[in-house]
């Protein structure tokens, strides 16, 4: 129970090899500034302060914390400031969305940063290797070689979909369902003059289709494009 500022509680610790259990006291960051946003995956929180300033707390199994090693970090059951982005010059995040086990967070800039589970590619890196510390995602570019900036994000339990400043979509992560909406090929024109395309594959038997890097879902034409997902 919170005794404000602070709060005692019973913690799981490391100590030469066998986990112990210490009392301790935590400080309460969300008493002298109010949070404007929160989020959640299957087992972990995330809250962004009045400054923008990012906390997570819950299971950290895959270092969807953002706190760097697991053994430095078990799983934090208060909020903790992710410190990674006060070393980065202060950045400010103002978007935040999570899966089942990963992260995902956009900055003042425009910026995308994500962490944690990547078994399916849903961090977007280009690959399929965890991530303990935010990690930027690039490769929002179009044919023409426009670069877009980030404005939303949203995180399903293995993928995640992404809104630029231009009002393009783009994907990436587990395609089990068709849930990343991509084409296989690009686009082509139907006699009526309609976009048409022929979806990337789901699933077939045991094998889950899936990709590591973002693509444009761009048989959604969206013109004028004002809110967020």
């Amino acid at each position: 129970e919170w005794i404000v500022p602070a709060c005692n509680i019973t913690q799981d610790v490391l100590s030469e090899g066998k986990w112990l259990q210490q009392r301790i006291a935590v400080y309460n960051p969300f008493y002298y500034e109010q949070v404007v946003t929160v989020a959640s995956g299957s087992f972990h929180s995330l809250a962004i302060t009045e400054s923008l300033d990012l906390y997570s707390w819950g299971w950290n199994n895959d270092g969807q914390l953002g706190m760097g090693p697991l053994e430095l970090r078990p799983n934090i059951p208060y909020p903790t400031k992710v410190v990674y982005f006060d070393s980065k010059v202060k950045v400010k995040i103002v978007k935040i969305s999570a899966g089942f086990a990963h992260t995902a967070a956009v900055t003042a800039d425009g910026e995308l940063y994500t962490w944690g589970n990547n078994r399916y590619g849903q961090l977007g890196l280009g690959d399929y290797v965890a991530r303990r510390f935010p990690s930027l995602v690039t490769g929002f570019i179009d044919s023409r070689g426009a670069e877009f900036k980030v404005a939303d994000v949203k995180c399903g339990l293995y993928h995640c979909l992404v809104q630029t400043t231009a009002g393009s979509i783009w994907s990436f992560g587990s395609n089990s369902r068709g849930q990343l909406g991509t084409c296989k090929f690009a686009p082509f024109a139907t006699d009526n003059l309609d976009l048409d395309c022929i979806p990337e594959p789901a699933q077939d038997k045991e094998v889950v289709y899936k990709r590591n890097y973002p693509k444009k879902i761009d048989f959604m034409k969206i013109t004028d494009y004002a809110g967020s997902l």
